[in-house]
């Protein structure tokens, strides 16, 4: 089987590929005004085709009847819509609601387009249906789950197994500003401050995936940057077999509370929140990598310096360096609100600050007492600073902040805040660009490629091998040039994109259909393909069966479906059902139910566990009956309270656990009413703030330390020079630890050995120069065993340790800790510190020293990222240049000459060799040069010259002009004009080869067409497949058939059909016959390939006898066309053209492609006339027989056998004896000695 099916095949086959399918089909003829339908449309109206009296109904009436009375207008209009409609690619499509045979109302998404005749007149609508009333069904199941929880004024969120929000109720909004357009989609790190360890988020992890409940206090962030203290709670949520589905989360903003407390700290929140902030660089600057476009990377830039980074107001201006203009972005006006600024465009030539701002030595400038402007307005007084925007030695803007907003003082870290924001800004711009830039490449390649898609499949049962359709290929995650073709044998098949646990149920679909001897067998089942890159997806596979005349399975034709939509429906029902059995009990916080009186209504099984009772045996206490009288008469005077008021509270209190554990309590109670509004009682939720607590002391206690890890990463943020990078860390690690040294090892490629790269002070540099080097294996190497372990290693009385190795340039050292720099799992190297005092280092400077590790990773994979993103760029800039050129030059072969030129004179438009202008290969790029002669830019797509625009001068023109017209203006112009037209011309290039190739597909698909139309009329098969393939030197084409002796061997040619264009020589009259023993070259037609023959008549390969029957002819040109069916060749087609002609892959490509069907209509002839042969020689054999048996003796039965026989076989004389077989040939030797004498 060939290795893919050509695109006319596949159109032959499509109405028998979307029964397969089980597609609901339909079509209107305009002509015939009657609607035609499938079965599977029938079955959407729950009838059948015999019901309704077949499957062709004329006039409208038939479907109108089916359509909704409400939705039949909106139809008749959309239906109205394409009958007049001109554009030949009209496609409409909606749900609608239709009334099915048996009354049962139903959604259906009905699509369909038009069909235009050569003229543009609608010929034909044809469209499909899809029955879409259970997907409606469970949005309103599960709408009716979501209003449950819509009324609850704790922010609620639902995520998936993955961690995607998936739902949020409304008090979500009202805590963290985010609408749920906004939220769904995200994950919870939109609400994530960036004020939580990492450590506890795997802990918290750690306890989800263990299907245990975390709650607690933690820090999150609304949409407006304010930070929020909550009350929360994660539960995951399992199903019935125990596999993790989701998470559903419970927060309370508690912020109001612990504003007290935020009082007491505000120094070392001030101080963690600078160390936030610089953490937060790199985070920012991921996120900004993710934005789709740059324009919403700008954005973002100035949402999250906001946000994140406490910047009350910022602008951002972009430098277009090609025309040296400062181009406004976003920025946060008077109002605190983000507004666009791309009105607002500033030229550096008129514009001085501007350009003294971007090329300011220390790329930052602070004034403290400015006059403040907003569009040229003063609008105040307040501090103002300017950040440029470099990378790579590039510049790529400005950052503005001022305090108008807030009049707040400047604070000493804003500045280096501000200059490091900038960089990573100018970063991730720099690399936006390059990944935009390679976006667009890659969208330009995908475009000549991209057709429709439909997933079918067939499967040749005696060669063993699938055939698929590139969609299939692409649902696979792979492509034909992946595979080598679209042809793969069922082993590949299975061992590729298989899974090991379903082949043996393919296996079983795959026998039950070759043993089956029901000629209509069809299977419809689902399975499941595994992708080339491991996915596994779920597939609904219809196939049937093609049966030959013995009844053996000889193909499987067959589609196949991707159900993941469907699967997902079918998991969220289940995982709904799930979430309402396990909602409440899942929930650890302690919640309770009160009457107005006191009385307790109900609690959860937390509630119940704290309280030491069974929920049975709490229902109908008090407060007086649980706890100490005191603290029982302060809950109840709280209780009345808050009721009497209407309003909620919140209180915190010590509490004492039946097993004695005293933990810290939150409460929030808020009363509940019936739906008359009469007051029912109170709610009561309380969380263990215990732990929360603990862990505000330990980062109090953390912050100073924090503050110098602070500094070193702002310090090496900006740098991108590895050797600078390294020489920096050591010396402030030295300094702003107090240390009495500090180096650095790289692990070297080998992984063999640890390097050092960097030492602090004159002593680190002594021995960088020296090359100290540490084997990875050495064990008393503090430096390897943390190499080794990938963990912090602390030595804190060196003299005492006997694996200690003393070095004669650092006697001082008493302790020393190695903390290994590490990037994902990969080891970069080692962050050697050492102090001059014993016991100098603890656990909590390993972690901080681990934190600064980390930060160094980052910095030294920045600067390695940036190298290989520019390498990566001037690799595919290399390739679009290639395949640039490659494209234009093949565009340019279709041309008579290969370069096209116009030249434009005062008004008119003139061929470039029928105009007066010079030559242009005298034209230069340099205005100066230029001068009285001509000024040329060339014409480059994606880099690579097409072309030249050229200004022809006379000397009066540009003596006068050149008064006006600056020589760089000039230059600038014609470089302008000379990109715009270069895009232009590579637009016209690109629509027109996609016009063409729409247009050979067209004409293969009429040309397929009409062959399969023509029947046994080889005539008009070979006219079709002529008038397809049109190239305009071949007048005649002639279908030569081949005659085979006994050996197999070919004896002579044939000619069965030709085709004549009207002028030249006539072809080879039908029925001429060349015997294979006079013309030699008659051999060469037996090939599997195309032959072409661009001067037949001094063509070596052709003997002497068919050189003169090709002069006789006139036949200067020939294509040898072979006809093969399966591994048979019936013969081959000659394209003749009577002058020498090089024939081109393009013009003989339609001819090849339609090979087939021609090759196909030929042994459709062949059978028909053996097949009428075989029943004529039959029927002879009958009358003959029906005669003899009508024979009254043996003398009549031999007389008619005889002459019944002789007139048969055409036989001069014939006779009949009865006898023995030896008898007989005794008699006829006789009888011939007889003749003879």
């Amino acid at each position: 089987m060939e290795q893919a099916m050509d695109i006319t095949h596949l159109q032959a086959q499509l109405k028998e590929l979307q029964e397969v399918a089980q597609l609901a089909y339909w079509e209107y003829d305009l002509k015939t005004r009657a609607f035609i339908l499938n079965d599977e449309i029938f079955s959407l109206l729950h009838t059948t085709a015999e019901k309704e009296g077949g499957y062709i109904f004329p006039g409208e009436n038939y479907i109108s009847r089916f359509i909704h009375p409400d939705d039949w207008q909106r139809t008749q209009e959309q239906f109205t819509a394409a009958l007049t409609s001109k554009d030949p690619g009209f496609l409409t499509q909606g749900e609608y609601r239709f009334i099915c045979a048996d009354g049962e109302v139903r959604y259906f998404f009905v699509q369909f387009k038009v069909q235009a005749d050569e003229q543009g007149k609608t010929i034909r609508l044809f469209g499909a249906a899809q029955d879409v009333t259970a997907r409606r069904q469970n949005e309103q199941e599960l709408l009716q789950f979501k209003l449950g929880i819509e009324r609850s004024d704790a922010a609620v969120f639902l995520t998936d197994a993955d961690g995607v929000i998936r739902y949020v109720n409304p008090a979500f909004t009202q805590v963290y500003g985010y609408t749920a357009a906004e939220a769904l989609g995200k994950t919870p790190r939109i609400i994530k401050s960036g004020k939580v360890p990492d450590e506890r988020y795997e802990e918290f992890w750690h306890t989800l995936l263990g299907h245990q409940v975390v709650s607690g206090e933690i820090i999150n962030k609304a949409k407006d940057g304010r930070l929020l203290n909550i009350e929360g709670s994660n539960n995951p949520i399992v199903d019935n077999e125990g596999n993790l589905i989701g998470f559903l989360a419970m927060h309370r903003d508690v912020t109001a509370k612990r504003q007290t407390e935020d009082a007491l700290l505000s120094s070392e929140q001030i101080v963690e929140e600078i160390l936030e902030k610089q953490r937060k660089l790199h985070t920012i600057g991921l996120q900004l990598a993710r934005a789709d476009s740059l324009d919403a990377l700008y954005r973002e830039a100035i949402e999250l310096g906001r946000s994140e980074l406490g910047f009350e107001r910022l602008g951002l201006f972009i430098l277009d360096e090609a025309t040296q203009t400062m181009h406004g972005t976003y920025g946060i006006g008077p109002d605190g609100r983000v507004r666009t600024e791309n009105d607002n465009v500033v030229f550096l030539a008129e514009a001085p600050s501007f350009r003294d701002f971007l090329y300011n030595q220390e790329r930052l400038i602070i004034n403290q007492n400015a006059e403040l402007f907003e569009r040229d307005e003063s609008i105040g007084q307040g501090w103002h600073m300017t950040a440029a925007m470099w990378t790579a030695n590039h510049p790529i803007g400005l950052l503005f902040s001022d305090s108008y907003l807030s009049q707040k003082p400047l604070q000493s870290y804003q500045p280096e805040l501000l200059s490091a924001y900038a960089t990573t800004i100018a970063n991730v711009v720099f690399n936006k660009r390059n990944e935009l830039a390679i976006r667009v490449s890659e969208g330009r390649l995908a475009e000549a490629t991209d057709i429709a898609k439909l997933h079918y499949w067939e499967f040749d049962v005696a060669t063993q091998m699938f055939t698929f359709l590139p969609e299939y290929y692409e649902l696979l995650g792979t492509s034909g040039e992946e595979e080598g073709g679209y042809a793969m044998s069922a082993a590949d098949y299975a061992q590729k994109y298989v899974p090991a646990y379903e082949s043996p149920i393919v296996e079983k679909e795959v026998v039950a259909a070759l043993l089956t001897t029901d000629p209509n067998y069809r299977r419809e089942m689902d399975s499941v393909n595994i992708t080339k890159d491991g996915r596994i997806i779920p597939i609904r596979v219809r196939f049937r069966i093609v049966k030959d005349s013995e009844g053996n399975t000889i193909r499987i034709i067959g589609a196949n479906q991707d159900i993941t939509e469907r699967v997902k429906v079918e998991q969220e029902l289940r995982e709904r059902e799930s979430l309402l059995r396990t909602l409440l009990n899942s929930i650890p916080d302690l919640i309770f139910y009160k009457d107005v009186d006191g009385l307790y209504l109900g609690c959860n099984e937390a509630f119940a566990e704290f309280a030491g009772l069974a929920e049975a045996d709490l229902v109908g206490k008090t407060d007086f009956d649980m706890f100490p009288q005191d603290v029982a008469a302060f809950f109840r005077e709280q209780d009345v309270a808050m009721m009497e008021q209407g309003q909620s509270r919140s209180n915190e209190e010590w509490v004492t656990y039946p097993d004695g554990r005293h933990v810290l309590l939150d409460t929030l109670k808020t009363p509940f009413y019936d739906e008359n509004g009469n007051l029912l009682g109170l709610i009561g939720i309380s969380r263990d703030m215990t732990l929360s607590r603990q862990a505000q002391e330990r980062i109090s206690r953390q912050a100073q330390q924090l503050q110098s890890v602070t500094e070193v990463a702002t310090a090496i943020s900006t740098i991108l020079e590895q050797s600078a990078l390294l020489q920096t860390i050591v010396d402030m690690t030295k300094e702003r630890f107090n240390l009495y040294h500090a180096h650095i090892y790289l692990l070297e490629p080998s992984g063999n050995l640890l390097i050092l790269a960097a030492g602090a002070g004159e002593v680190g540099q002594a021995l960088t120069a020296e090359g100290h080097r540490i084997p990875l294996t050495q064990e008393q190497s503090l430096v390897a065993r943390a190499a080794r372990s990938k963990q912090s290693v602390i030595i804190n009385d060196v003299q005492a340790d006997p694996g200690f190795l003393p070095n004669p340039l650092l006697p001082d050292t008493r302790s020393e800790m190695a903390v290994p720099i590490i990037s994902g799992d990969e080891l970069i190297g080692v962050l050697d510190i050492q102090a001059d005092q014993a016991d100098y280092f603890s656990q909590e400077d390993a972690n901080i020293q681990t934190t600064l590790a980390a930060q160094i990773a980052t910095a030294m994979e920045n600067s390695r990222l940036l190298q290989e993103t520019q390498e990566a760029v001037e690799e595919l800039n290399a390739v679009m240049r290639r395949l640039t050129r490659e494209s234009w030059e093949e565009y340019l072969q279709s041309f008579e000459e290969r370069e096209q030129g116009f030249a434009y004179d005062y008004g008119q438009l003139l061929p470039l060799d029928k105009s007066d202008s010079p030559d242009l290969s005298a034209a230069t790029a340099d205005p100066q040069n230029g001068r009285n002669g001509l000024l040329a830019h060339p014409l480059t797509v994606h880099g690579e010259a097409i072309g030249r625009l050229a200004l022809i001068r006379s000397e009066e023109e540009d003596e006068a002009e050149q008064t006006a017209v600056d020589a760089q203006e000039v230059e600038a112009i014609i470089a302008a004009v000379a990109e715009q037209l270069s895009a232009r011309i590579e637009n016209i290039r690109l629509t027109e080869q996609t016009q063409a190739a729409l247009s050979l597909t067209e004409r293969l698909y009429q040309a397929g067409d009409r062959i399969n139309s023509a029947g046994n009329n080889l005539q008009e098969a070979l006219a079709a497949v002529n008038e397809a393939g049109a190239i305009p030197e071949v007048n005649r084409a002639v279908l030569f058939l081949f005659e085979w002796d006994n050996a197999g061997e070919q004896r002579a040619i044939v000619a069965t059909a030709n085709w004549y264009k009207g002028w030249g020589a006539k072809p080879t009259a039908v029925g001429t016959r060349y015997e294979r023993e006079a013309m030699a070259a008659l051999g060469l037609m037996l090939t599997q390939n195309v032959l072409t023959f661009t001067d037949a008549i001094h063509d070596e390969r052709i003997d002497d006898v068919t050189k003169g029957v090709f002069k006789a002819l006139n036949i200067q040109s020939l294509v040898v066309l072979p006809l093969w069916v399966g591994s048979r060749q019936l013969g081959s087609v000659l394209l003749e053209a009577e002058e020498v002609h090089q024939f081109t892959e393009r013009e003989i490509e339609p001819y090849t492609a339609l090979s087939g069907q021609l090759a196909i209509a030929v042994d459709r002839q062949r059978l028909l006339q053996e097949a009428q042969t075989r029943a004529e020689r039959e029927r002879q054999i009958r009358t003959i027989t029906d005669k003899i048996h009508r024979g009254v003796d043996r003398e009549a039965i031999l007389q008619i056998a005889r002459d019944e026989i002789s007139q048969l076989l055409h036989a001069r004389k014939a006779a009949g004896q009865l006898g023995t077989t030896s008898l007989i040939l005794e008699r006829l030797k006789d009888d011939s000695l007889d003749q003879k004498q």
